[in-house]
């Protein structure tokens, strides 16, 4: 039996500083094909967790449910003059809508919190405040690849749009991703991806 899981740490130093990051991966917990993925990350100024588990066939109904917790914090107030708080969780679903296509929203909730000093930049001491937004994803996705783990042939093409229903920063933001894959000779693989992002103001302020 294959091993599906892996438990990974390591220590790294250098002119930006020390960093600790450990975490776990199972992509088979407890016999029923549910992926657990959880890891931490500190240095010297950051200290970032996540946790996210995912059920690719949520009650026999070929739904994939996934619930993420995640938590930032990033201390630069001797630096760059502020301190940044983030934490919160997200809940979505990924099914098939017609054949090779699919369909995922996503629903996160975000607290966040700035401090700055006299130090900080005047962008950065203008933002200074608490902050509470909910956002709504949707993704559609093209599915062609001959297997999601591991592709040989192929391609795949994913449009993403987050739209803010609860936050002080109106931004809709656009993601477009294309990946393809060719079998070139033997066991080799050749891959090439596309990606592009787009920001925009739905307040008309920058």
């Amino acid at each position: 039996e294959k091993p599906t899981g892996e438990i990974f740490a390591g220590v790294g130093t250098g002119t930006a500083g020390t960093n600790l990051g450990a975490g776990i991966k199972e992509r088979n917990f407890g016999g029923r094909g549910i992926i657990l993925d959880s890891n931490f990350n500190i240095s010297d100024t950051d200290v970032r967790g996540t946790f996210s588990v995912e059920n690719p066939n949520f009650r026999d109904s070929d739904r994939s449910v996934k619930t993420t917790i995640e938590s930032t914090s990033t201390d630069l107030m001797k630096t760059q003059g502020y301190k940044n708080n983030r934490t919160g969780f997200s809940f979505g679903t990924s099914f098939e809508q017609y054949e090779n296509i699919y369909f995922s929203p996503t629903l996160s909730t975000y607290y966040e919190k700035l401090e700055t000093s006299s130090k900080a930049s005047a962008a950065k001491r203008k933002q200074d405040g608490n902050y509470f937004e909910t956002l709504f994803t949707y993704g559609l996705t093209l599915n062609k690849l001959n297997q999601n783990f591991q592709p040989s042939e192929g391609y795949k093409s994913s449009f993403l749009q987050t739209v803010p229903l609860i936050s002080d920063d109106l931004t809709l933001q656009n993601t477009y991703k294309f990946e393809q894959y060719f079998k070139l000779v033997d066991d080799m693989v050749f891959s090439y991806s596309i990606f592009g992002k787009a920001s925009n103001s739905l307040s008309g302020e920058d």
